[in-house]
């Protein structure tokens, strides 16, 4: 049985590997042999399809240029800071509508950042709002750069 599966898995990992480049393949055989490959017209617009999905994708996790944010949280103690992040988070988007704040999670840090400024003397100017504002965010808050999305 676990031969089996072992065979199976192999297999479809086998297949996958070998359908994720088709295109190339296909293209390859036809233009230095003479075989030719049919195959239902479905087939071709499947691949189409998923790889201008894949293009879609890619083009989502291009970055444009610089910008600075202000960082006014940032833990990894576990236990509080998912919810202290949230609280400070809710804080600042009361205070301030207009402005985006971004609460963000990479292991193993909670971070929240404000704004989206293009020079550090605009983001820089906004830090001392929020410390007048908030004195207790005084310590931790202070400009970060950071690539920002297209």
């Amino acid at each position: 049985m676990k031969k089996t599966i072992f065979l199976l898995s192999l297999m479809s990992i086998l297949f996958l590997t070998v359908f994720g480049q088709r295109p190339k393949i296909v293209e390859y055989i036809e233009r230095n042999s003479d075989v030719r490959i049919i195959q239902k017209a479905c087939i071709d617009s499947l691949i189409k399809k998923y790889l201008s999905q894949e293009e879609e994708k890619d083009e989502t996790k291009t970055f444009g240029r610089f910008g600075y944010r202000v960082q006014v949280f940032s833990s990894n103690n576990q236990r509080v800071a998912k919810k202290k992040s949230e609280e400070v988070r809710n804080k600042l988007r009361t205070a301030f509508p207009g402005i985006g704040v971004y609460r963000t999670f990479r292991s193993p840090f909670w971070k929240v950042r404000v704004g989206s400024f293009n020079s550090r003397e605009d983001a820089q100017a906004f830090c001392k709002r929020i410390k007048r504002k908030f004195p207790e965010l005084s310590r931790t808050s202070y400009v970060v750069r950071e690539r920002r999305k297209k």
